[in-house]
């Protein structure tokens, strides 16, 4: 039996965040991420499905959502499976609590806050911030403090002049955290947030008691709760079931990963005939690595369908296709 329950699971994110019971959860977790931009001081949990404007409109299903007390929106999401055009995913996923606000009576278009906040049990790819040749990019500047970015965590994106660096609009931000690039030890946790991740990290990755440097009434609350032996029959089930999609997930995209990675070193190899061997193997491991972890994230999702873990509806969103072109991989 497991000390703790996996945060990384679906049932694991929500319980723990996501339900009214853990309310101080949440906005002590959200206080740390915003570190001063926001102040969350009570919020309430909305609905989490969106529908569209229309019968034929894509629907969104958040993880998360809710309202704080002077009206903010916030969308938080645990994001497990890689996708290559994730940033987008965000944007339309952020479209959402934006349209939402619109009254049906006269409205001046002035809008609450809204943040998407997201997760990531991987790294974010740069292959989806390409442009059409002949147009003109622009280019990534260097991280200004010189630190490296490679290593960079948390990340906060708002609407910008490119040239100016003067913020355009503070109506909508993105925050996002990339879990693999956070690897503090307890003795380095300086901040909240380093608390928060630590504490979520380990959970997930190890079955250590809780760290003695983890105090205060929200910490209390979520290893509380997040103890397996608390947890009913029902609820032990429907965790079991969750855990097994985790493993499930991780398994069929290291192996996809792995087939990918062969091909990269074959094509590499062929490609270093023409253009030089060193230059040919990095191209070939880079487009291995690309493609293996595209097609498996998608392949992993087909398989969920087939075993009636996941709905065929739920696996097309989470893959950022339509139905008709989900059906059509699946039909392959």
């Amino acid at each position: 039996m497991p000390r703790y329950i996996n945060p990384y699971t679906d049932f694991g994110f929500k319980w723990l965040f996501g339900a009214e019971k853990n309310k101080i959860i949440l906005i002590d977790f959200l206080n740390a991420l915003f570190d001063g931009m926001e102040v969350v001081k009570d919020l309430e949990y909305r609905q989490n499905e969106h529908l569209g404007a229309g019968p034929e409109d894509r629907h969104v299903i958040f993880d998360v959502y809710c309202v704080t007390s002077t009206g903010e929106h916030i969308i938080v999401e645990m994001q497990n499976v890689r996708q290559s055009a994730f940033r987008d995913r965000m944007l339309f996923y952020a479209a959402a609590p934006i349209r939402k606000q619109a009254p049906k009576g006269a409205w001046n278009f002035e809008l609450k806050r809204v943040y998407s906040i997201g997760i990531l049990n991987f790294t974010l790819d740069k292959a989806d911030l390409s442009v059409p040749e002949g147009t003109r990019a622009v280019e990534q500047q260097s991280n200004s403090d010189g630190k490296d970015a490679s290593r960079k965590y948390r990340h906060v994106i708002q609407l910008m002049d490119i040239d100016t660096k003067v913020i355009f609009s503070k109506t909508l931000t993105f925050i996002y955290v990339e879990m693999p690039n956070f690897s503090k030890a307890e003795s380095d946790l300086k901040t909240l947030l380093d608390k928060w991740l630590y504490a979520i990290k380990t959970m997930a990755e190890t079955e250590n008691e809780r760290p003695v440097s983890l105090t205060g009434e929200a910490f209390d609350q979520f290893f509380e709760q997040a103890r397996y032996a608390s947890l009913d029959e029902d609820e032990q089930r429907i965790y079991d079931r969750s855990l097994m999609d985790f493993w499930d997930i991780f398994a069929i995209e290291q192996t996809h990963y792995n087939e990918g990675l062969e091909k990269g070193k074959a094509l590499g190899l062929a490609e270093g005939k023409a253009q030089g061997l060193a230059e040919g193997k990095a191209q070939g491991l880079a487009e291995g690595k690309a493609q293996g972890r595209q097609e498996g994230a998608l392949q992993m999702l087909i398989s969920l369908v087939r075993d009636g873990i996941l709905s065929f509806e739920d696996a097309a969103r989470k893959a950022g296709m339509s139905e008709s072109e989900f059906k059509t991989a699946m039909d392959r």
